[in-house]
């Protein structure tokens, strides 16, 4: 009994420390990363979005196999793994600068997150012994992460500040790596059952019923094609806004960057989880589609008042909206998806509703940072606002729908 209590204990704090961990690394990585191509390197649009389309077709193209890996071999390892490439591609972004060898940085760090999804929280299962114990523990670290978050922009900003962006992702990933390190001796594994592994035939049952059951139920589908809607806008967004705000040549952002992007980034994370505090319990049943319909609407407003105003504050008040907004919309879609698929195919019907935002993004970075290229920053990110626009259309056309389980998102997994 004892020696069950120490190893749940160990599991615990082991979980909780490498969410912590990947937060912080991960946090300052997003923060410094895309201020150091603009600023530093003086990567054009295209570049820049090219840049996260090469992340999301690695992620498209391996998050299949690396999870193929984890159920059958080790999910221990996995995650190590995780943190080992993860850190070496921070380390590499902060290191290399010329564009080909930061596409091969960038595709690296996709690579790298594929192993981590899924393994941590299979892994915490398989040594508490089931779902229900590990939940809360789940939920616990859920929140410490949010805090983290804030903490990770800080840090990432203070550090930049009496450095360089350089040399701060190279601690940052340099963290992460020692992090890999401590987990390949630490982390015990003595749940782990290996999986069976599946013939080719089951496997493309599961993946047929999966993609019936988007292509026959309304809802799903409808979510299916707003999923996509949102992911051919947000590309531009997430890739461009340094670049958008780095032309406004504000005098508070000149030698600020990272201070004021940092500011952006801790405004979106205190807003996001205010408004899921505060309403989270409310976003079920059927205010589920009015409620991501006004999230994609708000979204587009966002990224309309960074794209056509040039005023820094409104710029970035555009891009705290529009980050709120997302970051309520990922929850919501989730909820969308578990509460109108069939249990026989709800994993599937997931799967493919984030293959859709990947798809989107994929296409849409290709297309609007062309856009921005031949044209002008604020065209393609005036782009990005229209699509959100028919996202939300597209998501309120399910309204008529039959009601969908009654699934709070604070009771979710």
């Amino acid at each position: 009994m004892i020696g069950d209590t120490h190893r749940r204990r160990v599991a615990e704090r082991l979980f909780i420390q490498s969410g912590v961990v990947w937060q912080l690394g991960t946090q300052g990585y997003w923060l410094l990363f895309f201020v150091r191509l603009v600023v530093d390197v003086d990567l054009n649009p295209l570049e820049l979005v090219l840049l996260g389309t090469a992340k999301e077709i690695t992620v498209l193209s391996s998050e299949i196999p690396t999870g193929v890996i984890a159920d059958l071999y080790s999910r221990k390892w996995s995650v190590v793994l995780a943190f080992l490439i993860s850190g070496t591609a921070i380390i590499l972004a902060g290191i290399l600068d010329t564009f080909l060898l930061l596409l091969i940085s960038s595709a690296l760090w996709g690579f790298g997150l594929t192993f981590r999804s899924g393994a941590e929280t299979a892994w915490l299962t398989d040594e508490l012994g089931s779902s229900g114990t590990a939940e809360p523990i789940i939920v616990r670290r859920a929140k410490i992460e949010l805090v983290a978050v804030i903490f990770g922009a800080l840090a990432a900003a203070g550090l930049a500040t009496i450095t360089s962006l350089s040399t701060s992702l190279i601690v940052l990933g340099s963290a992460l790596v020692a992090e890999g390190v401590y987990l390949a001796v630490a982390m015990p594994e003595t749940g782990f059952v290996r999986a069976k592994q599946r013939k080719a035939a089951e496997l493309q049952q599961i993946l047929g019923e999966g993609f019936r059951s988007v292509r026959r139920v309304s809802p799903l589908r409808i979510l299916f094609i707003a999923t996509v809607m949102a992911g051919f806008g947000s590309e531009a967004v997430d890739r461009l806004y340094v670049r958008r705000l780095d032309d406004l040549s504000a005098v508070v952002w000149t030698g600020r960057e990272v201070l004021v992007v940092g500011i952006i980034l801790i405004a979106q994370s205190l807003g996001a989880a205010l408004l899921l505090r505060t309403f989270g319990r409310r976003l079920q049943g059927r205010v589920l589609i009015p409620a991501l319909s006004l999230l994609m609407l708000g979204t587009a407003l966002g990224v309309l008042l960074l794209a056509r105003i040039d005023l820094l504050v409104i710029a970035a008040i555009g891009l705290v909206l529009q980050g709120t907004m997302r970051s309520i919309a990922k929850p919501v879609t989730v909820v969308w998806a578990n509460a109108y698929a069939e249990k026989e195919s709800r994993a599937t019907v997931h799967s493919f509703i984030g293959q859709a935002h990947s798809l989107g993004e994929i296409t849409g970075g290709v297309v609007l940072g062309a856009i921005a290229t031949a044209t002008s920053l604020s065209t393609a990110l005036t782009g990005s606002a229209g699509l959100y626009v028919l996202a939300g259309y597209t998501a309120y056309r399910a309204r008529h729908s039959p009601p969908a389980t009654k699934i709070a998102l604070s009771g979710s997994n």
